[in-house]
């Protein structure tokens, strides 16, 4: 990345720089201009960027310079370790007051994300509440996830809908460079493909072991980047990729989870069974096609 032509970028700058650098970039007229763009009282990150990357292209000297002004690589993994931890937890408390708001609980603080939130609720007419975070399990594949909302039409079917805090999201249904495995070889591998497979797994599944019947799916992102209204994809009915996916678990699940021994027994699994099975869980809600791996009847 810092070697490409388009180094340095936006963001990846530091927000002060030694005086000795200033005035080295001020004793010659071809970087006094990169200069007086750090020394201006409003900062143009753009411009900056824009500057050096054409004072690198043409005087490839000054990179001694130039490396300066922008992040270390050790500061680079710094800064996306710190926004993956904050964007995670940001996600995290987003979902727990959506949870909150549904089931009528009193909250105190509110945000861009409960403010877009609730506008989007209001928009969700002939539907009402029926549960939230609703965890089901598929017994063939071993599969089991969270649901973040199920509402149900008056006619008793039922909608579902994936909370997501996830930035430009709406840029993420395309992957011209990368496709998923298996029998999914065919499409993008991206987030927004992957909250879509998701959510016709747990159709799937609602609609096997719950006998329930699902009319429509959604996800809504609140990321504060789509401004005051929420970003919805409807998402489609992928039954034949889905059970495509489903069987290939649950044929993964029978040679993984479960070897038979010669009484017609199962071997126990050495691991803890509640840690396999929080484990799996946890994957699970975050959309990880991992197999429940257990050995025996689980009991508490």
């Amino acid at each position: 990345m810092m070697k490409g032509s388009r180094w340095p970028r936006p963001g990846y700058l530091h927000d002060t720089v030694p005086i000795h650098v200033i005035t080295a970039l001020k004793s010659s007229h071809q970087t006094t201009m990169l200069a007086d763009a750090f020394l201006h009282p409003i900062c143009d990150e753009e411009e900056m960027c824009r500057l050096a990357q054409r004072l690198l292209a043409t005087c490839p000297e000054y990179r001694g310079l130039i490396f300066h002004l922008d992040l270390s690589p050790a500061e680079i993994k710094q800064k996306w370790d710190d926004h993956r931890i904050s964007a995670a937890n940001c996600g995290t408390w987003t979902h727990l007051a959506f949870e909150f708001h549904l089931n009528r609980c009193c909250l105190l603080e509110e945000s861009v994300e409960l403010r877009m939130f609730i506008k989007y609720l209001s928009t969700l007419d002939g539907l009402s509440a029926y549960r939230t975070e609703w965890t089901i399990y598929g017994e063939d594949g071993h599969l089991a996830g969270s649901i973040d909302f199920v509402a149900r039409t008056s006619s008793g079917d039922i909608v579902l809908f994936d909370w997501k805090r996830s930035k430009s999201l709406r840029s993420k249904h395309s992957n011209q460079f990368q496709t998923m495995l298996g029998p999914l070889q065919h499409l993008p591998d991206c987030g927004g493909w992957h909250d879509r497979i998701q959510l016709n797994c747990y159709n799937l599944l609602l609609e096997k072991y719950y006998g329930c019947n699902v009319t429509a799916m959604y996800v809504a992102c609140t990321h504060p980047d789509n401004s005051d209204k929420a970003f919805v994809d409807e998402v489609p009915n992928l039954y034949h990729e889905t059970l495509a996916v489903m069987q290939d678990q649950a044929s993964r699940a029978k040679e993984r989870a479960f070897l038979e021994d010669p009484a017609g027994g199962t071997h126990i699994s050495e691991a803890c069974r509640f840690t396999n099975v929080c484990l799996v869980y946890a994957l699970q809600s975050l959309g990880f096609p991992v197999p429940l791996v257990r050995s025996g009847p689980f009991q508490a």
